[in-house]
């Protein structure tokens, strides 16, 4: 049985779900593309940022961040060569019911609200 997604924060949301060609053939179908992997482009070639840092900000490792960046370019590269449409993925980025998530427009709850602490037994 596969691990559960992790959650993954993503700040940009786009004004249009759909992003086609002029030219659209309607038998030609369209590609779909999560929010977190919007945000991974985003982040790698909008904003410009290393994946250690890009990582950071979307509170995933590294690996996971390349993961994420590896589908979503291949994604639009295949959109772009075939002549397809992209559709932007709205669902949560994380996992229902999620408790990191915070009431704030699908910000993360900072870390230390996300960690139960546990009390020290005195020694």
């Amino acid at each position: 049985m596969p691990r559960a997604r992790s959650c993954r924060r993503v700040i940009f949301f786009p004004p249009s779900l759909v992003f086609r060609p002029a030219s659209l053939n309607a038998a030609s179908g369209e590609i779909v593309i999560g929010l977190d992997g919007l945000e991974a482009l985003r982040l790698a070639h909008v904003v410009g940022l290393e994946h250690v840092d890009a990582a950071r900000r979307m509170e995933v490792s590294r690996a996971t961040f390349s993961r994420i960046l590896k589908h979503a370019s291949s994604s639009v590269a295949r959109a772009l060569v075939e002549g397809r449409a992209l559709r932007f993925d709205d669902t949560p980025t994380c996992p229902t019911p999620c408790s990191c998530r915070a009431d704030r427009g699908g910000a993360r709850a900072p870390r230390k609200a996300r960690i139960a602490r546990t009390p020290k037994k005195p020694t």
